[in-house]
């Protein structure tokens, strides 16, 4: 119940307040200066080892929190 007033008293408060408008020059500035930082560190995906060792720390993390479960129960 509380979290279904927060929600909606949430909701009446981005209803009522003022965000602005982005318009097409602003996305456009941005998307120029998105390349920029891209292209400094673009290589082939063979390259990107962090991303590797990332996809392996997350296997081992759920397999290990996996084999905890299982030797609990």
């Amino acid at each position: 119940m509380a979290t279904t007033i927060f929600v909606w008293g949430l909701a009446v408060v981005f209803y009522f307040s003022k965000i602005p408008e982005i318009s097409d020059s602003d996305m456009q500035e941005q998307m120029d200066s998105m390349e920029t930082l891209v292209k400094s560190g673009d290589k082939p995906l063979i390259k990107q080892y962090r991303l590797f060792l990332a996809v392996w720390a997350q296997f081992m993390y759920v397999g290990a929190e996996g084999s905890f479960l299982f030797s609990i129960s």
